[in-house]
């Protein structure tokens, strides 16, 4: 029977889990984040429990204190599937990072797997694949795959996250500047030892995933695989990108949050080779917050002013020429149609030539 497990004596959490039926040293722990995703998280579920693979694994889903029916149906889940399934459940909301830092904590694997509840994995030898990649290549700490995008607004696939035609290894720099969009989470397999610290560096960002990756690939190999494995998708209903896109406090908070991560990083990690490519990726995270929000919103923010010594002449240049970022559209927009107005006139002009008598030179 399914008892609520509370070790610690802790009062933010409860673990619903089978002790004694759980695989006792599972390779692999699949980390499953939720929140208010009961009509999608079955999906999610059944691609992991789906998995055709030789060894042990165990599933964590780390629930946020949803507030529709998402703990009712992973415990049912639970239920059926005690020898796989540990349920965390939060007793308070504490934010995709936090919840994440949590699951951290419980896993018991070497391996790290990642399957948010909105994600689903399309091939039953994903686990399998990633297993012999870490078998086979002692020295590769993080392994990442493709992954198909599906559209839930739309209802259908829309694109793929492709990472080249054929098995590679990435630099450490290129995983800084891919951003968090270069390792679709629910590809994302990493070595428990090359884990990063769950301390203030990793707490105070708001996802977990992006200083994971950089982390795991700054102690060892990160490894991709062609194979498109895992769908993610996009405009989903209280996703992290569905709730803070758009809100420009939110999105500033986000940026220094990045910006402070990506400062300490190479100092942390004993990394310092990785500087250039951190200042060029805090130069893309200022760059992308003003051509969202426009350059005169992010100069009435707080704590821009300390900021702006980053910023390369070309960047300045690029943000600060024209003050209203409107006004820069429009006059791009004003551009262009008068480009096409000229193309269109000559298109006439030639059209009534060659309709009429030709002139004498073309004789």
């Amino acid at each position: 029977m399914t008892t609520g497990i509370d070790p610690s004596a802790r009062s933010d959490w409860v673990e619903f889990s089978d002790p004694e039926m759980l695989a006792p040293r599972p390779l692999v722990s699949v980390l499953m984040l939720a929140y208010n995703h009961a009509h999608l998280i079955p999906a999610a579920i059944d691609s992991v429990l789906d998995q055709r693979t030789h060894h042990a694994f165990e599933l964590l889903i780390g629930d946020d204190c949803s507030t529709d029916d998402t703990l009712e149906v992973v415990r049912r889940y639970q239920s059926a599937h005690p020898h796989v399934i540990r349920v965390i459940s939060g007793r308070r909301n504490v934010g995709t990072n936090e919840n994440q830092i949590r699951l951290l904590s419980f896993a018991r694997g070497a391996l790290l797997a990642f399957c948010e509840s909105d994600d689903w994995w399309c091939d039953d030898q994903k686990l399998e694949r990633q297993i012999a990649v870490f078998r086979d290549r002692p020295e590769v700490s993080i392994c990442f795959h493709a992954a198909r995008l599906f559209d839930q607004s739309l209802g259908g696939f829309v694109g793929t996250v492709n990472v080249g035609a054929s098995p590679r290894d990435w630099s450490l720099d290129e995983v800084i500047v891919g951003g968090g969009g270069l390792l679709p989470t629910a590809s994302v397999m990493v070595r428990a030892t090359a884990l990063c610290p769950m301390d203030e560096w990793l707490s105070k960002f708001d996802v977990a995933d992006y200083p994971i990756a950089i982390w795991a690939a700054a102690k060892g190999v990160c490894h991709s695989l062609p194979m498109a494995m895992s769908v993610y998708r996009t405009n989903v209903a209280h996703s992290w990108t569905k709730t803070n896109t758009g809100q420009v406090d939110r999105e500033w908070k986000h940026t220094l949050a990045a910006i402070d991560l990506l400062g300490a990083f190479p100092a942390k990690a004993g990394r310092p080779d990785a500087t250039a490519a951190v200042e060029r990726m805090i130069r893309r995270y200022i760059r992308d917050f003003a051509a969202v929000h426009g350059s005169n919103a992010m100069l009435r923010l707080p704590d821009f002013a300390a900021l702006r010594p980053s910023l390369s002449k070309g960047d300045r240049v690029a943000l600060f020429a024209f003050n209203d970022p409107a006004s820069l559209r429009m006059r791009g927009a004003w551009f262009a149609i008068s480009r096409w107005r000229s193309l269109m006139r000559g298109s006439r002009r030639i059209a009534r030539l060659l309709r009429g008598t030709p002139p004498t030179i073309w004789r």
